[in-house]
């Protein structure tokens, strides 16, 4: 055999490179919450989403089902991938995972990758983004969504508790009791979580963006907000209503069924936009 050819044979496929990578974020993800499942079991949710697991699974399942079994992988796919196992090096937070963005649109975008890999480019170019946004939105449009999810708020639960008022992001039903909505409370978190769930589970059918794809999008995002809005009113009704909706076991329940209704619509909502795309 030439020396190219056993070169070659030698190499890692695309395939393979990507699929040692994500295996290697899944790893330290993982670790960082076995550490924290010790030391604070209450910060894992903020270090490992559920949806960002069903994301990263979505990207190893287009690699891994590929039906293009990639050639020798080139120098510029490897440096790709080389950068995608640095942004695991650098742990679930948000620095490494933001860097997947531009490394998405590489492989979305750059020559010499298979349709299944570019399509796992689209989900990485979407975790990188959910991430990205959540930091800069708040900052830069904070306090208009605040706004937006308290005057929601206030309309629906002036159908349940007549007199009910709200000011900014404050909302004061009659009496002495009254909730402030901040970040961590609004729609903004779930939607960006949403759309990332829909972007991939909608790249395992197809690659091609639809008509369809944005408005099953538009109708779960509609839902998912009536969700958050519904938490509030019964945050807001009553200091019993607040302890139990937002430190005691309402809210757990609620992030479950929030969690079980986005995968379960994203699902479905996916596949009837893929089947017409």
């Amino acid at each position: 055999m030439p020396r190219e050819g056993r070169a070659a044979a030698r190499m890692l496929s695309t395939r393979e490179l990507l699929c040692w990578a994500v295996a290697m974020f899944a790893a330290v993800s993982l670790s960082s919450v076995a550490k924290l499942w010790w030391a604070a079991p209450a910060q894992i949710a903020g270090v490992f989403n559920a949806i960002e697991l069903i994301a990263w699974g979505c990207a190893l399942l287009l690699i891994l089902r590929d039906p293009e079994r990639g050639a020798a992988a080139t120098g510029f796919q490897i440096g790709a991938v080389a950068v995608l196992a640095g942004c695991a090096l650098l742990g679930p937070g948000r620095s490494g995972v933001i860097a997947l963005a531009p490394l998405g649109l590489l492989i979305l975008f750059g020559g010499g990758w298979s349709e299944g890999q570019r399509r796992a480019g689209a989900v990485f170019v979407a975790i990188g983004l959910q991430r990205l946004l959540g930091t800069a939105i708040p900052v830069l449009a904070g306090d208009v969504l605040l706004r937006l999810d308290t005057a929601a708020a206030g309309m629906l639960m002036q159908l349940v508790v007549p007199g009910t008022t709200w000011s900014d992001n404050i909302l004061k039903p009659p009496g002495d009791v009254g909730v402030t909505v901040y970040m961590a409370c609004s729609s903004f978190s779930n939607l960006s979580y949403t759309i990332l769930c829909f972007v991939s589970l909608y790249a395992l059918d197809t690659g091609r963006w639809s008509r369809r794809a944005s408005l099953a999008l538009a109708a779960i995002c509609v839902g998912i907000i009536a969700l958050n809005t519904a938490r509030l009113v019964f945050t807001a009704r009553s200091l019993e209503g607040f302890v139990y909706w937002h430190e005691g076991e309402g809210s757990t329940i609620f992030g479950l069924v929030l969690t079980v209704v986005t995968v379960s619509a994203c699902s479905v909502g996916a596949r009837w936009a893929a089947d017409r795309a």
